[in-house]
């Protein structure tokens, strides 16, 4: 009796790991199954928080694709973007976007377009897993992945990718990496280098100006929806769009970023907000 049930319950076990790993890799929109291309491919992988997408994050996306196509010209370019799975701070706070609607909000916004594709049910591992399945779709397509260029600078970076190239199985996966987003100064310590590499592995700096008049964070965003939540005026340097239309229109809807989990820069508002 006791060998039968607990044989059952080892079934049981097997079956939802199993039921788990075959619902891993799924996207919204443009989905992956639909990736199946016809002749030379890239797939570039980006893997971030996203708490909420910005019109920053936009722009990188379409100059990193617009970039790529000019650079490989006959292949056919696909960005498969990843909401990281992590919802604790360092500091033990919870983020305040959980998983799910920081994956909505990148679907509101790429769910149609041809390009980009939005990962699904991320988990750990999700990075290994996207390359493994791209791998198993076309084994000729090539995987590049995609860091931000202050993973470069600062000793502390420059250490953890020291680490990612002995340690990370995702670093393995990758041809080269992808960096977007360099400051003047990160993009001048980059061409400095004869032959620029990440975690031991070729990168290829590509330039992704912006029409905005200052660079937007995630905490911004988070911070003027709570501000509106209460009815408090804007300070200027949040009374602009840092987020399209159809990413307000869902935390609008879903009346998210409601709880204060952040800090205000204006000091009015940190008077405020004591």
């Amino acid at each position: 009796m006791i060998g039968r049930a607990l044989t059952m319950k080892l079934m049981g076990i097997l079956i939802f790991g199993v039921a788990i790993l075959m619902n891993t890799i799924n996207s919204y929109g443009a989905f992956i199954d639909d990736f199946s291309p016809k002749g030379p491919s890239i797939a570039v992988v980006s893997v971030g928080t996203f708490g909420p997408i910005t019109l920053r994050h936009e722009e990188i996306f379409e100059s990193m694709l617009k970039e790529m196509k000019e650079t490989y010209p006959g292949f056919e370019i696909a960005i498969f973007v990843i909401a990281n799975d992590m919802t604790v701070h360092k500091r033990g706070q919870k983020k305040p976007l959980d998983l799910h609607h920081r994956v909505n909000l990148l679907a509101e916004r790429y769910g149609e377009h041809p390009n980009i594709y939005v990962l699904d049910r991320p988990r750990s591992g999700a990075f290994a897993q996207i390359t493994k399945w791209i791998r198993n779709q076309s084994a000729t397509t090539r995987i590049f992945g995609h860091v931000g260029a202050d993973s470069f600078v600062g000793l502390k970076n420059r250490l953890g990718a020291l680490i990612m190239k002995w340690v990370s199985p995702s670093n393995a996966k990758v041809e080269k990496w992808i960096v977007t987003h360099a400051t003047p100064e990160e993009k001048e310590h980059i061409d400095s280098q004869a032959n620029p590499r990440f975690a031991g592995k070729p990168s290829q700096l590509v330039s992704t100006p912006t029409q905005l008049d200052f660079d937007i964070h995630a905490t911004d965003v988070r911070e003027k929806y709570w501000l509106l939540n209460k009815n408090i005026p804007l300070p200027a340097y949040l009374d602009v769009p840092l987020v399209s239309d159809l990413v307000e229109q869902y935390i609008l809807e879903n009346k998210l970023l409601t709880q204060a989990r952040f800090k205000p820069k204006a000091s009015l508002c940190s008077f405020l907000f004591k």
